[in-house]
């Protein structure tokens, strides 16, 4: 059902044949790149590196490629302005944590390279699986609390926001499926925390795995496929971001952790 479903909303809003993927080495754009394949699109993948560094995530999106037949495109991204960079897309967008910051950076850099008329992004998907720190024991126990607390979670993200504030033209589409979609969501948002994270037999968890069931024959053709992504620690960017509180033209009220920077951030821009 779920493979459906992104098969059907990929077809609603694609123009062309050409789908990109931003792609994390990870089970959640692999889903949407197998997605788009199936559906009949050419798919590519776009990777992205810092400085011409290669790394583990870029080497093993290549071989995901191949196996699943896929094109892909590695971008490399110059960060020898790396402080202004993140200045500018904190001063566009409104992100909370610090792998938002390294997710919504790479977007940021990336699509106005692109050329695809819709670019898929995975975002969204550990909320809807109740992967994030927001959750506890009792929402794995209890399928109310576990719905609540994602409806709220969806009603704050600003993912789809940050979609449309990070696409360069109207004729290219940034697209979170896990984000954005009504039927996706409502996909998910039926099915409690041990449907979407507990293996067929319900014997041991396996996170995200009502995902792995939906592209089990994919998964076997492409071997090994993490349920994480290591991208931004393989790349080196979760480096430089911790070297963000350092930086007093964006840490301008000298706090001591990220998330303060980015709340005065997000403060800043509602004053706006």
């Amino acid at each position: 059902m779920l493979n459906e479903l992104l098969q059907q909303e990929i077809q609603a809003i694609s123009r062309g044949r050409d789908v990109g993927v931003l792609y994390l080495n990870d089970l959640d754009s692999f889903s949407l790149g197998c997605a788009a394949g199936l559906s009949g699109k050419q798919v590519t993948l776009h990777v992205f590196t810092l400085n011409g560094a290669r790394s583990r995530y870029v080497e093993s999106s290549c071989a995901i490629a191949q196996k699943m037949r896929w094109q892909i495109e590695v971008h490399d991204i110059n960060t020898g302005i790396f402080f202004e960079q993140i200045r500018g897309l904190l001063g566009s967008i409104s992100v909370h944590r610090k792998n938002d910051v390294a997710m919504f950076y790479v977007v940021s850099e990336l699509m106005p390279t692109l050329t695809e008329n819709l670019t898929l992004w995975p975002s969204g998907l550990d909320i809807l699986c109740g992967l994030t720190s927001n959750f506890g024991g009792i929402h794995k126990s209890n399928a109310q609390e576990f719905l609540t607390l994602r409806r709220t979670l969806l009603e704050r993200s600003e993912i789809p926001a940050n979609c449309i504030a990070l696409q360069t033209s109207a004729k290219k589409k940034l697209f979170a499926p896990y984000a954005q979609s009504h039927a996706v969501i409502d996909h998910f948002l039926r099915r409690d925390w041990r449907a979407l994270n507990m293996n067929r037999d319900g014997s041991h968890v396996q996170l995200k795995a009502a995902v792995r069931q939906a592209f089990y024959g994919e998964i076997r053709r492409a071997g090994k496929i993490e349920t994480h992504s290591s991208a931004f620690k393989s790349s080196g960017l979760n480096l430089l971001i911790s070297e963000v509180v350092k930086n007093k033209s964006i840490n301008f009220k000298l706090r001591r952790s990220l998330g303060e920077i980015l709340i005065d951030w997000r403060l800043k821009r509602a004053q706006l």
